[in-house]
C-alpha cells in the first residue's frame, strides 16, 4: 500500500524480535532487499548509509527511531514508509496495522541474481562499504554454514547474533531456513 516496489530497499533496525523474522521472510517474498541494520548505528553512521542506499521503507523499534529520523533528516532523504515495531510514533506506521492485512500475499518472480540483501561493512579501515547479495548468494551459500554447524531437520538453533550483523543473516535466518530447523 505504500508503494515499496519489488528491487527498492527495507532498512530493518530492530533488536531480534519476532517482528524481524517477518520482516525478514516479507523482504525475500516480496523481492526486496532486506539492509538489517545495528542498533548501535549513530545518526551520522545511518546519514552516510542513507546516502550511499537511500531507504524506501524501514522497520524499527521505538528506541531506534529517533536516530533513524536524524540520519534521514540529515541526508535529506524521506522513505515510502518508517514502521515501528513497539508503539506509536509521529510520522511513522504502527506495525499492529499489519494485522489489518491479508493473511497471504503472492510472491514476487525473484531471478537467481535479483538483490535481496544488502550489508554494510563495519568501516573499521575506512568508509561502510555496501556488499550487496543476491536471491542464490546467501541462501544456497549458507547450505554450507548449515552443514558446518550441523544444523538437521527439527533442530533447535540458539545463536546471539543480532540483525545487523552478517553473522544473523548466516547461522539465525538462512542456515537454519534452508533445512527446517528453528532459531
Amino acid at each position: 500500500k505504500s508503494g515499496v516496489n519489488k528491487g527498492e530497499s527495507v532498512y530493518m533496525m530492530v533488536p531480534s524480535l519476532p517482528e524481524t523474522w517477518f520482516a525478514s521472510f516479507a523482504t525475500v517474498k516480496g523481492g526486496y532487499v532486506s539492509v538489517p541494520t545495528a542498533i548501535t548505528m549513530t545518526p551520522k553512521e545511518l546519514e552516510y548509509r542513507f546516502q550511499t542506499f537511500p531507504p524506501q521503507a524501514i522497520l524499527a523499534d521505538k528506541t531506534c527511531a529517533p536516530i533513524i529520523d536524524e540520519g534521514l533528516e540529515a541526508a535529506g532523504t524521506t522513505p515510502k514508509v518508517k514502521i515501528i515495531v513497539d508503539g506509536d510514533r509521529e510520522g511513522w506506521t504502527s506495525y499492529s496495522e499489519v494485522d489489518k492485512e491479508a493473511t497471504s500475499a503472492e510472491a514476487a518472480k525473484t531471478k537467481p541474481e535479483d538483490l535481496i540483501l544488502c550489508f554494510f561493512t563495519s568501516g573499521t579501515t575506512g568508509m561502510a562499504k555496501r556488499v550487496a547479495h543476491t536471491a542464490s548468494s546467501y541462501p544456497i551459500g549458507h547450505l554450507s554454514t548449515a552443514s558446518i554447524i550441523g544444523l538437521r531437520p527439527g533442530d533447535i538453533h540458539n545463536n546471539l547474533s543480532a540483525p545487523g550483523w552478517a553473522k544473523w543473516a548466516w547461522s539465525c535466518f538462512f542456515a537454519p531456513f534452508n533445512v527446517g530447523a528453528t532459531t
